[in-house]
């Protein structure tokens, strides 16, 4: 978790996530990645554990650098 997105974060191409705050839904995210902060929940409120496990669910890993791992490539 960051207050700031990163487009490379460590582990990112083994689908570890990032949490990020700053942009306030403007930045669209880039394999598990999320926006948490409130002013972009349905009800501005914090996002439950749940919600953000939902979502990520849903996304796919994302490798944006040269760190490509073997079994990816």
């Amino acid at each position: 978790m960051s207050h700031y997105a990163m487009r490379v974060w460590n582990r990112s191409h083994f689908g570890s996530w990032q949490l990020y705050g700053h942009s306030h839904g403007n930045l669209p995210p880039i394999g598990k990645q999320m926006d948490v902060g409130v002013d972009t929940h349905p009800i501005l409120a914090p996002y439950t554990s749940a919600e953000v496990s939902r979502f990520m669910s849903q996304r796919e890993i994302s490798v944006v650098d040269h760190h490509v791992p073997k079994e990816l490539k």
